[in-house]
């Protein structure tokens, strides 16, 4: 049947495993949706597709309204320990995962263009605090995060099938619409795994309160991305299809995939000085290093891709013409902050001055990797005349 639907199913338990000094907590949810989607490709618009350029066309019947039924599943556990009076830890771990099914589109879209798509998360935490005395504290974490993500096409056969993958097309207007798999539906599976560790410690002293810690993580990240390996053909209208008169053409060649090891190394001391009732003064300095890979005209990715340029697997990346990353070992961040009240807090005077650096996102360091040239990925883009002469055959 044609109808909206989510259930929502859980439970939860938590408790004391030693009383007062050992506890847990618990939660699983599980979600099952399902809403139908309408395709309202013109019949006429997926004849006239199947009889100029893709035959095996797997939309049949126009106006179709099918169920999407999306899956999530949670679980998260939490163990709280009082080891002694001067120590207490942490541990948390939870796991997450999304569905959603291929070949289920909506709007002027064929069933070629919806991909199937599945993510996963998990993260495991720990904590220990120590208060030894009254004068200082020290709090350690680590933690561990690992994100997949994968994507498949059932309406076209599968992966095994991607050597008679039909090119995309997009026709505009009205009685248009969008055939072939989404800009290449991006990698088969990207992941990054995440470890980091950190450690402060505070001393309380007088009218100071010092702080020193570092943090050091770990990132390893894969991204394989397949933006137009099919080919993609833009048409203004159903007209123009019809004529054979392409506004455009591109298709890239090659895999995109982009594979780093990444180190991240920061430290920081902090002075907090209350002088005079009302008078606080901050003094700080830090220091941050990220190390990038220095050497990626040529690496091994951690599995095979497809390649659409050989229409074989590889696990070869990386690009004559890319040396490497810079990494500057100058990042000082000296920091100073002075708050004053003269009316015991009605009124706050606030002024802070300092020097601060950025991480990079990795997606943005990947992206030109990925299309900078063989084996990775190149990309050639056709004018309208160009690309009506290939629509052509001439």
């Amino acid at each position: 049947p044609s109808e909206f639907s989510r259930y929502v199913s859980g439970i939860t338990l938590g408790g004391p495993v030693m009383r007062d000094k050992l506890f847990y907590f618990g939660l699983l949810e599980i979600t099952r949706s399902n809403t139908p989607r309408l395709q309202n490709i013109a019949q006429n618009t997926l004849d006239l597709v199947r009889q100029i350029a893709i035959p095996d066309l797997a939309d049949t019947t126009a106006n179709v309204i099918r169920q999407y039924k999306q899956e999530n599943n949670k679980f998260s556990a939490k163990v709280d320990w009082n080891i002694s009076r001067t120590q207490n830890g942490s541990f948390r771990g939870s796991y997450n995962s999304n569905f959603n099914p291929g070949g289920i589109p909506t709007g002027r879209n064929s069933v070629t263009t919806a991909n199937e798509t599945e993510d996963r998360t998990f993260v495991m935490a720990a904590s220990l605090n120590s208060v030894p005395s009254n004068n200082w504290l020290n709090t350690a974490r680590f933690q561990i995060n690992r994100e997949d993500s994968w994507v498949e096409f059932p309406a076209l056969g599968g992966r095994d099938n991607i050597r008679n993958f039909s090119p995309r097309i997009q026709i505009g207007g009205n009685t248009g619409g969008n055939f072939g798999r989404n800009n290449g539906g991006g990698g088969e599976h990207n992941f990054e795994t995440k470890y980091e560790a950190n450690d402060t410690f505070t001393l309380y002293r007088d009218k100071h309160t010092l702080k020193v810690g570092g943090v050091y993580t770990f990132s390893q990240f894969l991204q394989v991305n397949n933006y137009g390996p099919d080919g993609v053909w833009d048409f203004s209208d159903i007209n123009a299809f019809r004529a054979g008169l392409p506004t455009a053409f591109f298709q890239t060649w090659g895999h995109g995939g982009v594979y780093m090891k990444t180190h991240y190394l920061s430290g920081f001391a902090q002075d907090q000085w209350q002088p005079t009732a009302g008078l606080t003064i901050d003094v700080g300095l830090r220091y941050q290093f990220d190390r990038h890979p220095t050497d990626i005209s040529s690496y091994t990715l951690p599995e095979s891709v497809f390649n659409p340029s050989t229409l074989e697997r590889t696990d070869l990346a990386g690009a004559a013409n890319m040396g490497g990353f810079n990494n500057d070992t100058n990042n000082f961040m000296p920091r100073l902050g002075v708050a004053w009240t003269p009316d015991d807090g009605d009124t706050l005077f606030h002024a802070g001055v300092g020097s601060f650096y950025g991480t990079q996102y990795l997606g943005e360091i990947a992206n030109p990797m990925g299309w900078n040239g063989p084996p990775n990925s190149y990309r050639y883009t056709f004018s309208q005349v160009e690309a009506a002469a290939i629509w052509a055959g001439t």
